[in-house]
């Protein structure tokens, strides 16, 4: 039980670093406006240190893409239950759909790739298949699928809404450029330990190894009182279909489909991850319940504490 272990102790520090934040910004030495500069720090530099740094060594391969395939098999299904279970309570349109998209896709591209890095170590193939599952699994059918059901379930926002303002922060994200130059680097078999070559993977790996703690702190800064009493049952219904129902989906397709172990275990990680905060970006974003679909993205955090480790006790 070396995986669940290593992934407890994540957890715990996890607390305790998301803890020092808020303690920080209580006493004023992080101001309050800081918690978007540490999800920046998260998007726009860890992550694509580490996406381009693991696709750039590691060639995409069709088991990743089948991962990728079976994650998104699992997605789908919970947004489907999630969207029967709201029509079935009278949920308006705006909060439907906030809880279709909170529901579903999980925190892979945040959370997700900080856990395999501390749980898996050094391993670069694990990093590798890691972000391709996630990239092409969970944060690409957020931006498209994700964008699709925020428009249906947000009508009557302001904002228009364009080809361009759908897939414009996708395609000029520096997430996005990680992932384009890694695969194509990918085929070019590069020599990373010849000088400078050997220098600049020594600065991505540096870089990498703060996803961590910009992780924890803008999940710590993130954290404030919600009156989750006025949304008991999407609380309840997000919770079980985010980090009960759909690992159960997760784990029966790895004993249907074979997958090697490394594709197995994270397929069902990537699974039973809470609710990514790009969920609640996108469906703010085409005029869903942005207040609504926060509130929940921390709830199935705060669970998950409990649940993830749980899930991967008895699945592993």
């Amino acid at each position: 039980m070396a995986t669940f272990d290593s992934l407890l102790n994540y957890l715990i520090l996890l607390v305790a670093l998301g803890a020092t934040a808020i303690l920080l910004r209580r006493i004023q030495v992080i101001p309050a406006s800081a918690e978007g500069v540490f999800g920046r720090l998260v998007t726009d530099f860890a992550m694509p240190a580490l996406i381009f740094a693991s696709l750039s060594t590691h060639p995409v391969t069709g088991i990743q893409l089948m991962g990728a395939l079976l994650l998104f098999g699992a997605i789908a299904p919970i947004m489907i239950i999630a969207w029967l279970i709201g029509r079935t309570v009278g949920l308006e349109r705006p909060a439907l759909g906030s809880l279709i998209m909170v529901s579903g896709f999980g925190g892979t591209g945040t959370l997700g790739f900080a856990i395999v890095q501390h749980v898996f170590g050094d391993d670069q193939q694990m990093m590798a298949d890691a972000v391709v599952m996630g990239q092409f699994g969970n944060l690409l059918p957020a931006l498209t699928v994700g964008v699709a059901v925020s428009i249906v379930f947000g009508r009557g926002s302001e904002a228009p809404v364009t080809v361009r303002s759908t897939l414009g922060p996708m395609v000029s994200s520096p997430i996005f450029a990680a992932t384009v130059l890694g695969i194509a680097a990918s085929f070019l078999e590069l020599k990373t330990t010849l000088w400078p070559l050997s220098l600049i993977y020594e600065y991505l790996h540096i870089a990498s190894a703060t996803l961590s703690v910009f992780v924890a702190f803008a999940i710590g800064l993130m954290l404030k009182p919600i009156p989750y009493r006025a949304i008991a049952l999407l609380t309840a219904v997000a919770v079980v279909l985010k980090l009960i129902v759909e690992p159960v989906i997760g784990w029966s397709m790895t004993l249907l489909v074979a997958l090697p172990d490394m594709e197995r275990q994270l397929l069902i990680l990537d699974t039973a991850l809470p609710t990514g905060t790009i969920a609640a970006v996108v469906a703010s974003r085409y005029g869903c319940d942005g207040a609504i679909a926060s509130a929940l993205v921390v709830a199935t955090l705060i669970v998950s504490l409990v649940l993830l480790p749980a899930t991967i006790f008895f699945t592993f």
